[in-house]
């Protein structure tokens, strides 16, 4: 099993131009508003992963702060630490 990292942080003109390339989320886009993206502060990275290894990161991303936490992208995980 493999889990690759495509995306991590992501400066904010980076993002301005992911949704001008992609669209914003909110109107059908894969692109969060620009300033309020987790890339842009470092608390998000999207995974290249396999079916096994998605189902490993649903079962056990949590416990390492991982969160599967935006609908129609299964790649994209938020890192929220518990304290």
């Amino acid at each position: 099993m493999t889990i690759g990292i495509t995306d991590s942080y992501r400066p904010y003109a980076e993002q301005v131009d992911l949704v001008r390339r992609k669209g914003l989320y909110s109107q059908g886009g894969l692109a969060a508003k620009p300033g309020t993206s987790d890339h842009g502060w470092g608390m998000a990275a999207d995974l290249n992963l396999n079916a096994k290894a998605q189902s490993w990161m649903r079962a056990n991303g949590p416990r390492f702060g991982f969160h599967e936490d935006t609908p129609r992208e299964p790649w994209h995980w938020g890192y929220k630490p518990t304290t």
